[in-house]
C-alpha cells in the first residue's frame, strides 16, 4: 500500500475516533458540525494537510513547482496547528480557545465578517517546536530553527519573491521563456521530489501525536510500524 493511501486510512480512523461527523443544514445547503471542538478542528486541519499532500503530486507531475511550495506552505500551517491545537489535550488553553473561535467565526455562510483577533503564527510554531523537542530528537532551539527555516523557504513562494518566480525561467537558448504552463524537465522535477517525502513524513508524524492524544491505539501502533520504530 502506498504512503498516500496509507495516510488516509489513517485520517479516516481518527476521524471515527473523535465521534462527531458533520451534518447537513438544510437552510444554508452546507455540511457543518453541530459542535466545533478542539478534536474537530484538529482533524479538519489534518484533512486539509491530507488532500494537500495529493495536490502537490499532481503540481509536481505538471512542472507546476510556484503552486507545489505554496501548497507545501499550507501542509506545514496544518502541521504546526496540529500540534498547536493539542500540545496539552485535553485542556484547551486560553491562546487555544482564541483560535478555535476564531475558526468557529469563519462559517461557511458568514467568511469574510470580523471577529476575534487571528493567534500569532509565531505561537503556532512556537508550540510546534515545544512538542517535537518532548519527543526527545532536538533541543527546543534547534526543533525552532528547523521549522522557520523550512517555512521561510516555501513562504518565498507564497509572496512571490524574486528568486522563487524566477525558477520557472529557462529552456534552450532560441526558446527559453516564463514556463508558465510549467516547466517540462524530468531532470528538474527531480530536484523538487524529496519535498513529497519530507511532507508525508510530517503529516504522519503530526497525526501519529493526533492518534496518541485520542488514544487512538490502532493508528498510533500501525504509524510506528512504518517507520519501522519498536515500540519499547
Amino acid at each position: 500500500m502506498d504512503t498516500l493511501k496509507k495516510i488516509q486510512l489513517w485520517l479516516d480512523t481518527i476521524g471515527s475516533q473523535i465521534g462527531h461527523s458533520p451534518q447537513w443544514v438544510e437552510q444554508k445547503h452546507v455540511f457543518e458540525y453541530s459542535t466545533v471542538s478542539v478534536e474537530v478542528v484538529a482533524y479538519l486541519k489534518a484533512v486539509r494537510a491530507t488532500q494537500s499532500l495529493t495536490s502537490i503530486r499532481l503540481l509536481l507531475e505538471q512542472g507546476l513547482v510556484i503552486d507545489f511550495y505554496t501548497i507545501g506552505r499550507c501542509i506545514l500551517d496544518c502541521v504546526d496547528e496540529i500540534y498547536f491545537l493539542l500540545e496539552s489535550y485535553p485542556e484547551v488553553s486560553k491562546t487555544v480557545e482564541k483560535f478555535l473561535q476564531n475558526f468557529r467565526e469563519s462559517t461557511i455562510d458568514g467568511p469574510l465578517e470580523e471577529g476575534t483577533d487571528i493567534v500569532p503564527s509565531k505561537k503556532i510554531r512556537n508550540a510546534s517546536a515545544r512538542v517535537r523537542t518532548e519527543g526527545g530528537y532536538t533541543t527546543f532551539d534547534q526543533a525552532k530553527a528547523s521549522l522557520d527555516k523550512s517555512y521561510k523557504i516555501f513562504s518565498g513562494y507564497v509572496h512571490g519573491q524574486y528568486s522563487h518566480i524566477m525558477e520557472i525561467y529557462g529552456g534552450p537558448p532560441n526558446e527559453r521563456s516564463f514556463k508558465v504552463n510549467g516547466i517540462t524537465s524530468e531532470r528538474r522535477k527531480a530536484d523538487y521530489l524529496i519535498w513529497i517525502g519530507e511532507l508525508d513524513e510530517m503529516v504522519i508524524h503530526s497525526m501519529a501525536f493526533m492518534a496518541k492524544q485520542f488514544n487512538c491505539e490502532q493508528v498510533l501502533r500501525e504509524i510506528i510500524q512504518h517507520f519501522g520504530i519498536s515500540e519499547h
